[in-house]
């Protein structure tokens, strides 16, 4: 714990995300929690997605936007359409110069930055078991 509170100081201090916009899609836990808190410490813009909404902590997820003013977008048991809506969410309000997570892959074109979220494993399971064998 000393050296997170180390940490926190020193980004507190020294601010090395001064000015940058993160988006974050992440299992949203206590431990989570200190990581955005971390960031934000830093001068980051932190907006925040779940990668798993089974294992979304709703406690921590309100904690984070009531307490600490961090963008949280997540619930709990969302379905797969609130789960691409809470990512494309955390992307545009944190207007980001990165990304972060499992639940992230990030493809650049020209004049154009573009994130294609992967679904968690659990839709993607389902998903997997509902479509058709392939033909022979």
């Amino acid at each position: 714990m000393s050296l997170l509170t180390a940490l926190h100081e020193r980004f507190r201090r020294d601010r090395p995300f001064d000015g940058l916009g993160i988006a974050a899609c992440l299992h949203i836990t206590a431990e989570t929690a200190m990581l955005v808190r971390l960031l934000q410490a830093g001068g980051a813009a932190v907006s925040l997605a779940a990668s798993n909404p089974l294992s979304t902590q709703d406690d921590i997820a309100a904690a984070l936007a009531v307490n600490h003013g961090i963008a949280v977008f997540a619930r709990a048991g969302v379905d797969r359409k609130g789960y691409y809506r809470h990512i494309e969410a955390a992307l545009q309000n944190a207007g980001p110069n990165t990304g972060a997570g499992p639940g992230h892959r990030r493809r650049r074109r020209p004049g154009q930055q573009r994130c294609t979220p992967r679904p968690p494993r659990c839709c993607q399971e389902s998903r997997a078991a509902a479509s058709p064998p392939p033909r022979a």
